[in-house]
């Protein structure tokens, strides 16, 4: 079997090339009508193949062959399979009604066979470390949805599931690559507990009773707990740089402000984004 690969981008002719391929193997008698299969993204470019394609057989007083190209499997990809898969029903042990599933139910059963390849624990980890990383949405945790988005790329890219370990690697160093800073070796988060510890009590002790200050002391305490639970996510540490009090109590800040400002040296993102990007690759190539 011969095989001939033509890439092109929009607007440069392919369907008029496919167009003469498949009039020219028909009229030479190298394929017949319910030989060919083609099959294209939209319905829409489908007709407009299968037309032309009619269209030039006519002209040419082929009207027999242009009768018969009905026969052919030119049509969506989608359409192409599943007239394929009702033809060879029984041989392929199925039934030959097919039913295409909602982008909803298609949705559902992916995220159940993606839990099914995870162990519990695997879930339990990789979901505690998207919810460090802020990856939810809608308070819901996206790491499912970027599992599929993985698996889609390598599938679409002829990527073997062999190759997504070392890929995933590479991901997370070109991301840590960013970082203008090395690790630290200092206690970061011990450092940012007295800082917090710090402001609130000088704070709280200086009589700013102004809503801006009143808000702010009231984000240092969730930040103060969240910490001390270990679940203080690193869009708060990026927030804790950028969030003031008023300007009578802002010189009470700047220590808070100073610490949190060491979160892209704190050894612990590091090794969440490499463990979060890992665990997406590997279970992909499951």
């Amino acid at each position: 079997m011969n095989v001939r690969s033509v890439t092109a981008g929009a607007g440069t002719g392919k369907t008029t090339e496919l167009t003469r391929i498949i009039r020219n193997s028909i009229e030479r008698g190298d394929c017949r009508p319910h030989g060919i299969i083609g099959t294209t993204f939209t319905n829409k470019a489908a007709g407009e193949l299968v037309e032309r394609v009619r269209q030039e057989l006519f002209d040419t007083g082929r009207i027999d062959l242009a009768q018969r190209l009905d026969e052919s499997l030119l049509g969506t990809m989608d359409s192409v399979c599943a007239r394929l898969l009702g033809r060879f029903a029984f041989e392929a042990g199925i039934s030959p009604r097919i039913e295409i599933i909602s982008e909803q139910d298609a949705v559902v059963l992916l995220n159940q066979a993606i839990e099914d390849s995870c162990a519990l624990g695997e879930i339990q980890i990789i979901q505690r470390i998207g919810e460090l990383l802020c990856q939810t949405e809608n308070g819901a945790p996206r790491w499912k949805k970027q599992v599929a988005q993985v698996a889609a790329a390598a599938r679409e890219n002829a990527i073997a599931p062999s190759q997504l370990s070392a890929m995933a690697a590479q991901s997370s160093n070109e991301l840590l690559g960013y970082f203008s800073r090395p690790a630290a070796a200092a206690s970061l988060d011990a450092d940012l507990s007295n800082a917090i510890a710090t402001a609130i009590s000088r704070i709280s002790a200086g009589g700013d009773a102004t809503k801006t200050t009143e808000n702010y002391l009231r984000f240092l305490e969730e930040c103060r707990r969240e910490l001390q639970d270990w679940r203080l996510t690193w869009s708060q540490w990026v927030k804790l740089t950028k969030e003031t009090p008023a300007k009578a109590s802002l010189a009470q800040a700047q220590r808070v402000i100073q610490a949190a400002q060491r979160y892209e040296e704190h050894p612990q993102l590091r090794r969440d984004i490499e463990q979060y990007t890992k665990f997406l690759f590997e279970i992909s190539a499951n």
